[in-house]
């Protein structure tokens, strides 16, 4: 008697809590395929390429009318990321009725002139899109050897990739300055925003590089000087002024053709003096101060 009292002590609430749970999963099933918590709004973030109504337009019919009890949101998350832009993509629930979806975009960092148009590119060398012209918000990249590449694929040519790391490597206060870099055989030229040419050489020991550059453009743009500034040797810098053909005087006539003979131009142009110019060292925080 004893025995079967204690087998029903524990029958009624093992039964209680099967029971309880049989519930519960029939509630959470039912909530899951009925509308009462579907989804009505899709509040979007982090987006600066593409619109609204382009992310909508992929992810809206695979959201939109599906309960936030949804067990994933995968299919959405994979249609997002089949976007050349897009880097990652977050949703997240927000009870009764809206989803939150944040994207990570890829930045394009430079444009490069293929065959086929403007190619802009991430700083994976990662192809956003195919455009007639460049932006001229971003620097022009170019190489001897044309590098083609599709829509959301990689260019994998070697001087690409060497332009890339060239631009993303520039410190802050020389991010907006380069408007063209061209690399031919791993050797790097670019041209600033003040019209400066710029000598790179390779990208070793581009840090200390662009250290012995910044304090070059500083002090040349401060003078308001055109000039060629080549660090390929950083330790032995060099600038060299553009030399420009003197105008005619007055009353002088040209020779015949326009052009002078080649012994009376290299006699009229003076051998420009080449400057050395031996960095400063940098104070710590004066980077900081410069670019505020």
């Amino acid at each position: 008697m004893k025995a079967a009292n204690e087998k029903r002590s524990y029958f009624w609430p093992l039964t209680t809590l099967v029971l309880a749970l049989a519930l519960l999963a029939g509630g959470y099933f039912w909530l899951s395929q009925s509308t009462l918590l579907a989804v009505e709004e899709i509040v979007i973030s982090g987006n600066h390429i593409l619109s609204e109504e382009e992310l909508l337009a992929v992810m809206g019919p695979r959201l939109k009318g599906h309960s936030l009890l949804k067990y994933s949101y995968d299919d959405a998350r994979d249609a997002l990321r089949e976007l050349p832009v897009v880097r990652d993509v977050e949703i997240r629930r927000d009870f009764p009725h809206t989803l939150h979806v944040e994207v990570f975009e890829y930045r394009p960092v430079a444009s490069y002139a293929g065959d086929g148009g403007s190619y802009f590119l991430s700083d994976d060398a990662r192809v956003l899109s195919i455009a007639g012209q460049p932006d001229t918000a971003l620097p022009v990249l170019g190489t001897a050897e044309r590098c083609e590449a599709d829509v959301g694929g990689h260019m994998e040519c070697a001087d690409v990739l060497t332009g890339i790391e060239f631009i993303i490597s520039a410190p802050v206060n020389l991010h907006q300055e380069f408007t063209r870099v061209t690399v031919v055989d791993g050797i790097i030229d670019a041209a600033t925003l003040s019209g400066i040419e710029v000598h790179f050489g390779t990208i070793e020991d581009h840090a200390y590089k662009f250290e012995v550059l910044r304090q070059l453009i500083a002090r040349t743009t401060a003078a308001g000087e055109q000039v060629i500034i080549d660090v390929s040797v950083p330790d032995r810098p060099v600038t060299r002024s553009k030399y420009a053909p003197p105008e005619p005087a007055a009353g002088e006539e040209e020779p015949a053709g326009g052009e002078a003979p080649a012994e009376a131009a290299a006699e009229a142009a003076p051998e420009q003096p080449q400057e050395e110019y031996a960095p400063q060292e940098t104070e710590p925080g004066a980077d900081a101060a410069a670019a505020q």
